[in-house]
């Protein structure tokens, strides 16, 4: 299958045609070349660099991903893998991973608007050795106040639904989902994203903000927005709080078991 240009998203599609975008997330690689069934989709892609969705042909491709600048014809790729670009909608292809063994994460039905008035986008953990994440948010204006627990329990190579924010900056707490150990927090100013949506992806090397982990954000048209890690938070995050009485007890009917929080959060209740 041939590519069909490099259309930015948001021209015309049809049933016929797909979009896709590339973004790498694999530290200590350095830029690659993307080639789509033999044919090059983009070249040196940096590390948290990203393309702009391109409109190609839908159904099935080999994906094939070179050091920038080596021989095709002689070289052996970084990473391959099949993928199934659907008629109609856009994908996303993120390279992450150690440098020994990377991987390639396909995300297909990604939104392209959001609402004008709010940020939307979801989250991918492409960063190895750091194990289950949740992503706290807290407020740089308010006294660096908690207020939402977006993501719970992210294993590392998967992605979360898609969440909506005002556009303005916050401070992006990325959390151990075992253990409750802070592993970075970082300031991200996503107001860029206005009437777009796109991607927030934890990548890097190891397990905490001193080991090459980080955040970085990517909307629709490739652009990239960095973070600043801030300082000065809490080492641990408070346990979940414990259950309080509930009553009746015993009971045959309704009964209440009444809980409290410390802080305005997502809570999920489990009954045993």
């Amino acid at each position: 299958m041939l590519l069909c240009g490099t259309a930015r998203l948001g021209h015309a599609q049809n049933e016929f045609h797909a979009s896709i975008q590339f973004v790498n997330a694999l530290a200590d690689t350095g830029a690659v070349d993307v080639y789509v069934s033999e044919h090059p989709l983009a070249d040196s892609v940096a590390y948290q660099r990203a393309t702009a969705y391109q409109t190609i042909h839908a159904g099935d491709y080999f994906v094939a991903l070179y050091v920038a600048g080596a021989d095709t014809s002689s070289a052996s790729p970084l990473v391959t893998r099949h993928i199934n670009l659907p008629a109609n909608q856009r994908a996303m292809l993120v390279l992450f991973g150690p440098a020994i063994g990377p991987r390639l994460l396909l995300r297909t039905g990604a939104r392209e608007q959001s609402y004008s008035d709010m940020l939307e986008f979801f989250m991918i953990h492409a960063a190895p050795d750091t194990g289950p994440v949740d992503l706290r948010l807290r407020d740089p204006y308010d006294s660096n106040r908690v207020t939402a627990l977006l993501f719970n329990n992210l294993g590392y190579g998967r992605y979360s639904i898609y969440t909506r924010l005002e556009l303005r900056g916050y401070n992006y707490e990325i959390i151990q989902s075992y253990g409750n150990a802070i592993v970075g927090t970082y300031y991200l100013n996503l107001s860029g994203f206005a009437n777009l949506s796109g991607v927030v992806i934890a990548a890097g090397r190891g397990n905490s903000s001193n080991d090459g982990f980080t955040l970085f954000g990517v909307d629709v048209n490739g652009e990239v927005y960095l973070p600043d890690v801030t300082t000065g938070l809490p080492d641990e995050v408070p346990m979940h709080p414990p259950l309080l009485d509930a009553y009746p007890n015993p009971s045959v009917g309704e009964v209440k078991i009444v809980y409290t929080v410390d802080m305005p959060s997502t809570v999920t209740l489990q009954v045993v």
